[in-house]
């Protein structure tokens, strides 16, 4: 959904807005569906103060259906009237000011929440002169395109993503929300991970036992527990080293050998990795040192405010519907394989009712179905309870009256 900008005391022209000299300058900022608007104008007692010295506020409101007003959030906010871009995000979440001039070592992209505020200085954003245009240049945003911010799907699950269109055709992108630009080279780690360069004398030890969660949440902290054993005593544990590649990640613990001539006496060692930034999807964890004869460890990482997931298949018309539903007031549908993702704001009432729903199921899976029945659709349903992900799949008939409420309230248009 795009943004669209309005300005008070303000001249709109192509490259951005440009302040004119009145007083009392005021921006006016609303979503592409003109729920929301954001107005930044003096703070209550600062009409008379000069202008160098004033403050200002920033003040959210939605639109009711009656015309009035309805303040959602309000922060004091650093304007200072520069040539800038200034989007509102879908729902009122977040307020963007990009401004037009770039240079290294100052802001150019600031970002507000109701939170907090992030901000980026052009060196920050990577903005090379290159990008610009030229030497001579600081203009850094395309003037043929348009700022956008809309829901999108990422590493580790949607988020609201703020897009900025650069002069040399490429892109700059926000998460508002998270206040992270997504070129920040974030990726998968693990901790204690090998410092430096790898001894001489160093060996991968045995591993006998490792524990893993079966379902996390992308982004946050995998903990994963491994008892080993050295093949001689006082052998230290250097750490772990990480790769992940299709589908598979690769673990694999290092020690370092000690000084000396020691006994060949089997040491036992217990050890917590923990693994952070791993993207969604599906992995094979391989732990080295594990028996080839072990079991293979299945990791599913979900997005990371993922509540619950429901994929529906059956019916007359051979349907394949999946609907998501995210603690940021949020649903995610897919209606066929081969159509986009839809995203959906919830208003809170209605989160807070799929949120009671969720809250009267079952902390136990299950699976049932009714034999003989022809055509009925068959639900997986999976969901946090706790801290523990629970799957449940039933068709129409075999589902409980808790189950086929929380159903139709995903599946409600």
């Amino acid at each position: 959904m795009f943004a669209t900008l309005m300005c008070c005391c303000f001249a709109l022209q192509a490259g951005g807005v440009t302040p004119v000299p009145p007083a009392t300058p005021a921006v006016e900022a609303r979503t592409g569906d003109g729920r929301f608007v954001a107005r930044i104008a003096r703070a209550e007692g600062q009409e008379k103060v000069p202008e160098s010295l004033a403050r200002y506020r920033l003040n959210v409101f939605e639109q009711l259906a009656d015309s009035r007003e309805s303040l959602r959030w309000s922060v004091l906010y650093p304007f200072e009237g520069e040539a800038a871009r200034f989007v509102l995000a879908p729902g009122g979440r977040a307020f963007a000011e990009a401004r037009e001039r770039c240079s290294d070592g100052r802001t150019v992209l600031s970002v507000q929440t109701a939170g907090g505020r992030t901000q980026w200085t052009g060196a920050e954003l990577e903005i090379t002169r290159e990008m610009r245009g030229g030497d001579n240049r600081d203009e850094w945003l395309d003037p043929a395109r348009e700022t956008r911010v809309a829901w999108t799907d990422g590493p580790f699950g949607p988020f609201l993503e703020l897009s900025l269109p650069l002069r040399d055709g490429s892109d700059r992108r926000i998460d508002v929300l998270a206040g992270r630009w997504m070129g920040d080279g974030r990726t998968a780690t693990v901790e204690p991970a090998v410092q430096g360069g790898l001894p001489e004398r160093v060996a991968v030890p045995y591993v006998h036992s490792v524990q893993v969660p079966r379902v996390v949440r992308a982004g946050r902290p995998i903990q994963i527990s491994i008892q080993g054993r050295h093949a001689t005593p006082n052998w230290r544990l250097l750490g772990f080293e990480l790769e992940r590649e299709d589908g598979v990640l690769h673990l694999t613990p290092r020690s370092e050998a000690p000084d000396g001539v020691q006994a060949q006496v089997l040491s036992n060692f217990q050890v917590g990795a923990i693994l952070r930034d791993v993207p969604v999807g599906r992995y094979v964890l391989r732990v080295e040192g594990w028996s080839p004869g072990g079991r293979p460890f299945v990791l599913d990482v979900v997005p990371e405010h993922l509540c619950a997931r429901l994929e529906t298949r059956g019916g007359f018309a051979g349907v394949e519907q999946v609907v998501e539903l995210y603690d940021v007031g949020l649903l995610r549908r897919r209606w066929r394989p081969d159509q986009p993702a839809e995203f959906v704001e919830l208003a809170a009432e209605r989160q807070a009712l799929l949120e009671g729903l969720r809250a009267a199921l079952p902390s136990e899976g299950r699976s049932a179905t009714t034999k003989g029945a022809a055509d009925l659709f068959l639900h997986t349903l999976g969901y946090w309870s706790g801290e523990e992900w629970i799957t449940v799949q039933v068709d129409d008939l075999a589902a409980t009256e808790a189950e086929r409420a929380f159903l139709e309230g995903l599946r409600a248009d």
